[in-house]
């Protein structure tokens, strides 16, 4: 990060603008004004000031909408984002979650995680941004363009970024890239077991009345963090790719900023409604039918999913999205639809199901590794003709004995092999 000493060494001696004050203390731009409309503006909230305690299920709502964009990104390494604390609550969870705790922030026990929790709140990463943002503000036109003549490529884009969500956010600032972090903190301190759950939830409200007494909705304080984000990462935003690590978290909140489980819109509101504990994740086709795209909450034994969610018919299973397995911890069998008509990119890949999978009659797609590494699932019976639209990689890395049945009346099958596997007519 460009430090504000670097930024004044650059200067040297440029002067700053004359704002009338005794103390020549320089004056941030934008400083008290409100923020710009939120991309969307979709879950703003009419807010009203709480002076009662929060509640737990209030608590775990915001903990859960604080956390989801790492949650999500960073499913490849354990978090579970429909999870309390971003991981489950067992040995191997508490084990990761020292760890990172340790590397990542220094935390080894009890006392040093709530010594970097207290510090967070009022004095964390946002205090350098103040101090850097306060500089650059404070420059006259010409200091300005000198300083970005003679920055090198990261102060090129850095230094125009500073000032730009100094003047956006005013007395905002970045402080929710703090706040949020203050939430996942309490929560990896939960699940490490260095504090207990009540713990955790007041270490939390903590952050949650700063956040809600500052910011207006979800899409407010999460672009507020991923400012922070960026800022502290040294990103620049203007050309990062897709496949970059802001880019993605970007991408990551508006493909789930709807889903209410994870960004309940009542916790901005005076009335706070409860979101399921757990259900189906679903995309709304617009035509009565619907595209499943995961399940919430702590899995069963063995999973069903229905023919119809909420009067919509479920016709798809959607793809998966950034390595975000939308239906692991399942060890039973998986029951589809009977509606459905495709299956999506990597839709169960590395999924724990076992036994029999049942391809319902109507389905005419399956993509690429739609069961793959699902190294349980040791037969899939196909009930309709071969589906027009079949990759290669569908059921790679299946159980050893792995095996296709199917109907002889039905149109494509061949045996005793079909596309690879051992195929036999039921």
């Amino acid at each position: 990060m460009l430090s504000l000493l670097l930024l004044i060494n650059i200067i040297g001696g440029c002067s700053v603008k004359d704002n009338g004050d005794d103390d020549n203390t320089p004056e941030i731009t934008g400083a008290g004004t409100s923020t710009p409309e939120s991309p969307s503006g979709s879950n703003k909230q009419e807010r009203v000031e709480i002076t009662r305690d929060l509640t737990p299920a209030e608590i775990e709502a915001w903990a859960l909408g604080c956390s989801a964009v790492p949650a999500i990104s960073d499913r490849m390494y354990g978090c579970e984002p429909y999870k309390f604390g971003m991981f489950n609550n067992d040995v191997v969870s508490a084990t990761i979650a020292q760890l990172m705790l340790s590397s990542s922030w220094g935390c080894e026990d009890r006392d040093s995680l709530l010594k970097t929790i207290d510090s967070l709140i009022d004095n964390g990463h946002n205090k350098a941004f103040v101090e850097e943002s306060t500089f650059v503000l404070s420059l006259s036109d010409s200091d300005y363009d000198r300083l970005l003549s003679e920055v090198d490529e990261v102060g090129a884009f850095m230094v125009p970024f500073i000032k730009e969500i100094a003047e956006k956010w005013g007395d905002k600032e970045v402080k929710a890239w703090d706040w949020f972090r203050v939430i996942h903190l309490a929560g990896w301190g939960y699940v490490a077991e260095f504090v207990d759950r009540n713990e955790a939830y007041s270490l939390m409200e903590n952050a949650i009345l700063r956040l809600r007494s500052t910011f207006t909705s979800w899409d407010e304080a999460v672009e507020n963090f991923l400012d922070g984000y960026a800022w502290w990462t040294q990103t620049d935003v203007e050309n990062d790719d897709e496949e970059g690590e802001y880019s993605i978290r970007v991408s990551i909140y508006e493909i789930f900023k709807d889903e209410i489980s994870l960004f309940n819109p009542t916790v901005w509101a005076s009335e706070f409604i409860q979101a399921p504990a757990s259900g189906f994740t679903y995309d709304d086709n617009g035509d009565g039918t619907c595209t499943v795209t995961g399940f919430y909450g702590e899995p069963y034994d063995n999973l069903v999913i229905p023919d119809k969610i909420n009067d919509l018919t479920v016709t798809a299973i959607g793809d998966a999205i950034y390595d975000f397995r939308d239906f692991t911890g399942f060890y039973g069998t998986l029951t589809l639809p009977s509606t459905i008509t495709s299956i999506g990119l990597s839709a169960f890949e590395n999924c724990n199901f076992s036994g029999t999978i049942v391809i319902p009659e109507g389905v005419t797609e399956i993509k690429v590794n739609a069961f793959g590494d699902c190294y349980d699932i040791s037969q899939a019976d196909f009930l309709g003709d071969v589906p027009a639209i079949f990759d290669s990689s569908v059921f790679r890395g299946c159980a050893e004995e792995f095996h296709i049945t199917y109907d002889p009346a039905k149109s494509g099958w061949t045996t005793p092999e079909w596309n690879g596997h051992p195929s036999f007519p039921r």
